[in-house]
């Protein structure tokens, strides 16, 4: 009989969606300011490899902004989404990613430098938003099933859930990288008097 696996995502308030500890290991993988909530330390017989990292970017009323999954080293995160994959397939579920887990997309090595300075993102991983999801709450349903299809498909690797409270104007910033990055940005052209200064002033 297998045991249910309940994973700790912190206080999360779903209470109106928004809008557009110590790791010794793998160091660097969390950004300043994060705190772990849960980890898991693989204890197997094979060597380990790494670690999955699963970030809540939250504001201090614990609103959800994004969640990021992530592996370090970065290059075995497609590796394991092709795991997945095979994995759903053989038991006769939905393979792909981002069918499975709605709302997620994958930054891509972020050529243009839309990461840089956040801590919140980073290249390589894969994002997901309540805008994207459709709500909060699929972002949750989301985050638990990665989790526990991370902890359940034998990878020699740790895990760790860990949350960063940012404040509301840094979340404001983020929203709109992150809506360029799941390429749901739209471009307000509605006309402004003036918006470039007197000294702009096109004849």
């Amino acid at each position: 009989m297998r045991r249910a696996i309940t994973l700790d995502f912190g206080d999360v308030n779903t209470n109106g969606d928004a809008t557009q500890g110590t790791l010794e290991r793998n160091q660097d993988a969390l950004p300043a300011g994060a705190n772990i909530l849960k980890s898991y330390v693989y204890q197997g017989s094979k060597g380990n490899m790494g670690a999955n990292m699963i970030l809540l970017t939250k504001t201090h009323l614990k609103k959800i902004i994004c969640a990021s999954w992530y592996t370090t080293p970065e290059v075995l995160g497609m590796d394991i989404v092709d795991q997945l994959k095979t994995k759903h397939e053989n038991n006769g579920m939905e393979g792909s990613f981002s069918k499975r887990l709605p709302g997620f997309t994958w930054i891509g090595y972020d050529p243009s430098g839309v990461t840089k300075g956040e801590k919140a993102i980073r290249k390589a991983a894969w994002i997901c938003t309540p805008v994207s999801a459709g709500s909060t709450t699929q972002v949750m349903t989301n985050v638990q099933q990665l989790g526990k299809d991370l902890l359940t498909s034998n990878l020699p690797m740790d895990m760790h859930i860990a949350e960063l409270l940012i404040s509301d104007d840094s979340a404001k910033k983020l929203n709109v990288k992150l809506s360029i990055l799941q390429r749901t940005i739209k471009l307000d052209t509605s006309v402004e008097t003036n918006p470039y200064g007197d000294d702009s002033q096109i004849a």
